[in-house]
């Protein structure tokens, strides 16, 4: 059943869109808000602690609400799970997002969004080219793929290994990571960077993998060759895998016109497939195991 609802979960977000306008991350924010006020009056308030409340209180209050609409409704929680996938994934929506980002290449003006550009903060990406333009625009690809992967494919695994509580935890720590009032506590911030980077440790190698078999898979495989088993992080795996998968030097003198834009949109277009390559892969494994 969790394949079937994030097989329309996902027609439903590139089929139809539009519920970008429905997720916000107020709720984790206003969270954070009121347990950081009653660390004021409760001094054990942090370290493991306050990362285990942070985390804890809210998976179980999802865990608890989800085991009373099953215990209603078989449906009713399937509907729930549904719709609680659809929320957590995201928040933004990234075609939108490389739209205005394009126009306002083609304009030369300022990209004033910046969400999905902020994603690759951090993250090697490889050494550089040496060419600054290109080096640029693989930043560019760079942090698309991994907004991508946050929004799209995290999200999408954890809710088909453990349901809808998982997406909302991992949607939760995401979430804290941006989240002002947690940065302001830097052990905390470490600790669940830590947890962020085991829950995304897996499902970046598969991201890569798909991300190689809808663009090209021998470049791709040689960077999941060397982070396979490293300690990477996921970022670091997510971003080189999408910049393999299509890279394609120089394009000016193929293609004429806007080379970066043209990247941009191949980068789009094979993250699109590589969420279809992503669904067929458990489809093929509950074949072979049936």
């Amino acid at each position: 059943m969790s394949f079937l609802i994030v097989l329309i979960a996902v027609g439903l977000e590139f089929g139809v869109g539009g519920f970008a306008a429905l997720r916000s991350g107020k709720w984790s924010s206003d969270w954070v808000s009121f347990v950081e006020h009653q660390r004021s009056a409760f001094r054990w308030l942090k370290g493991w602690v306050i990362v285990v409340i942070l985390l804890g209180v809210p998976t179980l209050a999802a865990a608890l609400l989800f085991a009373i609409l099953e215990g209603i409704s078989g449906l009713l929680a399937q509907l729930a799970g549904l719709a609680t996938l659809l929320l957590m994934l995201g928040p933004e929506d990234l075609g939108a997002e490389l739209e205005q980002f394009q126009r306002s290449q083609r304009d030369r003006e300022a990209y004033t969004n910046a969400s999905f550009l902020a994603a690759a903060t951090g993250t090697d990406i490889g050494e550089p080219t040496g060419d600054a333009a290109l080096d640029q625009s693989r930043a560019h690809l760079a942090a698309l793929a991994l907004a991508a992967d946050r929004a799209w494919y995290q999200p999408l695994f954890w809710f088909f290994v453990l349901g809808p509580v998982a997406v909302i935890f991992y949607r939760l720590i995401s979430n804290l990571r941006q989240t002002e009032q947690a940065e302001s506590d830097h052990a905390a911030m470490q600790k669940i960077d830590f947890l962020r980077d085991w829950l995304e440790y897996l499902p970046s190698r598969i991201s890569g993998f798909c991300f190689g078999i809808a663009g090209s898979l021998v470049p791709v495989i040689e960077v999941l060759r060397s982070y396979l088993f490293s300690g990477h992080s996921a970022g670091t795996v997510v971003a080189q895998s999408a910049l393999a998968a299509i890279e394609q030097g120089r394009l000016a003198e193929v293609i004429g016109g806007d080379v970066d834009v043209y990247r941009m949109n191949l980068m789009m277009a094979m993250l699109k497939r590589a969420v279809i390559v992503w669904l067929v892969l458990p489809a093929l494994l509950a074949l072979v195991f049936s």
